[in-house]
């Protein structure tokens, strides 16, 4: 790969390319199957949040990254807030909608959550369902356990946010320019969780700089699929 290569994009060259979009090949999904037996947790929904009423003009200008914060645990209003506005669903007769920009709606960015201090959550592993706005509990876990993923950084977390990426979502349509495009959806949902964060008076600070293999193994990603992108702290 050049230089510039993943920062440069040569869109009348990828007219060319043949995508699987072109070939006629089944359409991925947009959303991964529910494991069996699997135990859902239901979330606030949008139009019964009643937090968040900050200006946005404010809530850009006071936005910054937060690493600790005090022990009171997050409320399931708040964790709810946070999950639609990084990544809900907006319209259920049209699941590419959501609150969040994708490119072509293709919408290849996973949300998964080790939460630590949630009022009425264990602690555990979670992934976020936005066509249902729900959490499946996919296992027990700590923020300790989580931490040895990112490179002895030190911080605190009420919930961790884990970002993932399921690449052939966007290659089905976007082929070789998948990889950028991944990326810069992370950076919309990232964004959206900082706002959301200081709109409601919780902080966030994202982190790019983690170990790949611990962090895919902790989630029990199939790295064939799916890796991790991007993460992000949560503190009140």
């Amino acid at each position: 790969m050049g230089k510039f290569d993943l920062i440069r994009t040569d869109w009348k060259k990828l007219e060319s390319e043949e995508t699987d979009q072109m070939k006629k090949m089944e359409r991925p999904a947009l959303f991964k199957e529910i494991p069996d037996n699997a135990v859902l947790i239901d979330l606030i929904p949008y139009g019964k949040i009643k937090i968040g009423n900050k200006p946005l003009l404010e809530t850009i200008y006071d936005r910054r990254s937060k690493r600790s914060g005090s022990d009171q645990p997050l409320t399931l209003e708040e964790l709810s807030y946070l999950l639609f506005c990084t990544n809900g669903v907006k319209n259920q007769a049209r699941p590419m909608f959501r609150t969040v920009p994708s490119a072509g709606a293709r919408h290849a960015i996973e949300t998964y959550l080790q939460v630590e201090r949630v009022e009425t959550l264990k602690k555990g592993v979670y992934r976020y369902l936005p066509l249902t706005h729900q959490l499946v509990y996919l296992k027990e876990g700590s923020l300790n356990e989580a931490i040895e993923g990112f490179l002895g950084q030190n911080f605190n977390a009420d919930v961790m946010f884990f970002w993932t990426a399921v690449p052939y979502r966007m290659q089905y349509r976007y082929g070789s320019a998948s990889e950028k495009l991944i990326l810069l959806d992370a950076g919309h949902v990232c964004q959206n969780l900082y706002l959301a964060c200081d709109a409601i008076g919780l902080g966030a600070c994202a982190i790019g700089a983690y170990d790949q293999e611990k962090l895919d193994w902790y989630l029990e990603l199939d790295t064939e699929k799916e890796v991790v992108i991007y993460n992000a702290t949560v503190v009140k």
